[in-house]
């Protein structure tokens, strides 16, 4: 994968290709990297895929539901590792962009932030 990303770097510094395929490409790689339980590169591919679409989406090339899944996925990896209120933040992110565009996911993803922040309160409450 190194390779792919490599070109595609290179292509997009020639002036060819967009930021938003190269955001699609860190995404895959993270995808990789958490499907391995590879957390902490995952984290960081998934990162430069954020960076990656927000600048793509800046320059009118990106998509908000693209965008929404590389939050999504983050979120899975935080809360793969119990960090739940980075899954919490995360998941919220991935609503945000939902609801900018209306999709139909949106629900789906408000159910999984609602039970996220219950898992919270519920660990509150045994911590009292």
């Amino acid at each position: 994968y190194r390779k792919a990303v490599e070109a595609k770097e290179v292509a997009l510094a020639a002036g060819q290709g967009d930021r938003h395929s190269l955001g699609i490409t860190y995404h895959q790689i993270g995808l990789v990297h958490q499907e391995q339980k590879q957390y902490v590169p995952a984290l960081e591919w998934y990162q430069k895929a954020v960076e990656a679409k927000e600048v793509a989406l800046a320059a009118g090339q990106g998509e908000e539901y693209s965008l929404s899944l590389t939050f999504y996925a983050m979120s899975l990896v935080y809360e793969a590792t119990n960090d739940i209120a980075d899954a919490i933040r995360y998941m919220e992110k991935s609503v945000e962009a939902l609801q900018r565009i209306n999709h139909l996911d949106l629900q789906q993803r408000r159910a999984r932030l609602e039970n996220l922040k219950k898992r919270t309160t519920g660990w509150m409450r045994r911590g009292s």
